[in-house]
């Protein structure tokens, strides 16, 4: 029994078949000719849907730790940079654990547009393109922000401009950059603020629906 059938950057095949009660996942390459057929490739990787779990766990794990890695070598320093360019600016009102609070929230909203704009950017409607008539074979059309978020998150993350990301963080939050200090980034944890700026990305399909 076939299950769906997807199709990745137009080159690799993904599809779920069951033989004697055990899932397996396909993978088989392919090109496309001249004429816009299809050769498919051999040889054929078959995964028990375990094991295929299991792949999805690892990736999981490296994308975290590439995260980790991205945000410490790169946004913080970056931060840290354009943080040092603007005359210190006198103190609000706000006491330092009000400041983080905003900061923080700034962040996540930051982080929730630049993700939503890379998925734009990065997002593959094959209804579009095989030109389908009918939208419910077009992904554009039927995929939900939690879908959208789950098949191209993690690629909308990796391509980061942190470099805009930092300049328009110091530019929304100039007012306050005396609190960007190194207490405040210390405390700041990546993972935590790109998992709460995917649920914010999700939420945004409710809030439409309002």
């Amino acid at each position: 029994m076939m299950g769906k059938v997807f199709v990745i950057k137009d080159c690799l095949m993904l599809s779920r078949t069951v033989i004697e009660n055990v899932t397996y996942i396909i993978c088989q390459r392919y090109f496309q000719r001249k004429d816009f057929s299809r050769k498919f490739l051999t040889p054929v990787s078959m995964l028990k849907e375990t094991e295929w779990k299991v792949l999805k766990d690892i990736q999981k794990q490296i994308t975290s730790k590439t995260v980790s890695i991205m945000f410490g070598r790169v946004f913080l320093k970056l931060l840290r940079k354009e943080v040092a360019k603007h005359i210190p600016f006198p103190k609000s009102d706000y006491d330092c654990i009000d400041a983080e609070i905003v900061l923080t929230t700034s962040t996540v909203e930051l982080l929730c547009n630049h993700i939503q704009e890379n998925i734009s950017s990065l997002f593959i409607c094959y209804g579009c393109l095989e030109g389908y008539e009918n939208q419910l074979g077009h992904e554009c059309m039927t995929y939900s922000n939690e879908q959208r978020i789950s098949n191209y998150g993690d690629l909308a993350i990796l391509n980061m401009d942190w470099d805009k990301l930092v300049a328009d963080f110091v530019n929304r939050n100039i007012q306050m950059v005396n609190y960007i200090s190194e207490i405040f980034l210390n405390k700041l944890n990546m993972n935590v603020l790109i998992e709460n700026a995917k649920q914010m990305y999700v939420a945004t399909d409710s809030l439409l629906l309002l």
